[in-house]
């Protein structure tokens, strides 16, 4: 069922799927591209310029990492194996509170 909904996406999907990635891709494309920009390398400055990256990564807010999980489950079709795993948790809580 869900390679069937795959197959069935268009050109708006995987537009979507790439402006929601770009911004992440984009946090690691800047400082090195300003590192290229300057011209003067020093020792230490590519570890510095992805480092930086690293840290707006972590910086970025938990909606768009909840907002970019849900539009690539949607668009590679993994919705059957997060059912599967949301019924699971749900089992674990369920049933692991009644032990307690």
């Amino acid at each position: 069922m869900d390679l069937e909904s795959v197959g069935q996406r268009g050109w708006k999907d995987d537009f979507l799927l790439l402006l929601t990635t770009l911004p992440v891709v984009l946090l690691f494309i800047a400082p090195l591209y300003e590192l290229v920009i300057a011209e003067h390398y020093h020792a230490g400055d590519l570890q510095r310029a992805v480092m930086t990256g690293f840290t707006a990564l972590k910086a970025t807010p938990q909606y768009y990492w909840w907002a970019l999980a849900a539009i690539y489950i949607d668009t590679f079709g993994f919705r059957r194996m997060l059912r599967t795993a949301v019924e699971a948790w749900a089992g674990k809580r369920m049933f692991g509170k009644g032990q307690g």
